[in-house]
């Protein structure tokens, strides 16, 4: 009699909803599908800039840098592609050959307003506890949890963290 009923429900295709916590879930007939209907939308915390440095890091994205690559780096692998200056006296690339690579040099350099800073705009600041969130001023620093901070300890973290509306660099879904 129940193998009937679930092949009733199966053949209607019946929808059912599924309440759990802030997630509204929809399955469809099979259990393998499951759709979020509405889920906690967290907006993105902004820094507070002066004009002036947003223009710097809109141009800082803009601006296309080379990859410096290390001399003959593709002749031999043990050289590897990491950037070494090139020295050699008869060195085309140290002599700026138009068919060489690009070298490193100071003109690349990011403007010293916002040389420090991530992409959004924000200070980072390394983050292994929950009272290090303490220290972190949320207008200008966002935090980073350390890679050897547990899983337990970052749920605290980022609880803490949304509270004090606090940016979290590398929140990994949670």
């Amino acid at each position: 009699m129940a193998e009937e009923e679930k092949k009733d429900t199966l053949e209607a295709g019946s929808e059912t909803t599924t309440t759990s916590g802030s997630e509204d879930t929809k399955t469809t007939g099979s259990e393998d599908r499951v759709e979020i209907v509405d889920e906690k939308v967290r907006p993105k915390i902004k820094p507070v800039l002066d004009s002036k440095a947003k223009d710097l890091i809109e141009k800082k994205r803009a601006k296309k840098v080379p990859e410096f690559k290390r001399q003959e780096w593709f002749r031999y692998k043990r050289l590897g592609d990491h950037w070494r200056k090139p020295r050699g006296l008869h060195s085309k690339m140290r002599a700026n050959k138009k068919y060489r690579p690009p070298m490193a040099r100071v003109g690349y350099r990011t403007p010293a307003a916002i040389r420090d800073l991530h992409p959004s705009g924000f200070m980072e600041v390394m983050v292994h506890n929950v009272a290090d969130l303490e220290n972190i001023n949320p207008e200008k620093e966002a935090a980073r949890i350390g890679r050897t901070v547990g899983n337990r300890k970052r749920i605290q973290i980022i609880e803490r963290a949304d509270t004090m509306n606090i940016r979290i660099l590398n929140r990994r879904g949670l």
